[in-house]
């Protein structure tokens, strides 16, 4: 799925969450960096992925200790 760097996905949320994850293949990956330095709304999902990660992986790391794990 090539993604061009001049305009939005209609998945955007979900590339976020890829990219934010790392799990955009290279080329897309450097595609979405460039289109974010032009595209305000796609940086806004890039900043709630990466709360939403965060708060995943607080969450998990409680639940861990909790268990004891």
């Amino acid at each position: 799925m090539p993604l061009d760097p001049n305009c939005c996905s209609s998945d955007q949320e979900e590339i976020a969450e890829w990219y934010v994850m790392s799990k955009l293949p290279g080329d897309d990956a450097r595609a979405f960096e460039e289109h974010l330095l032009i595209c305000p709304n796609c940086a806004t999902a890039v900043e709630d992925a990466e709360e939403y990660v965060q708060a995943i992986r607080a969450a998990a790391r409680r639940l861990r200790v909790a268990r004891g794990l």
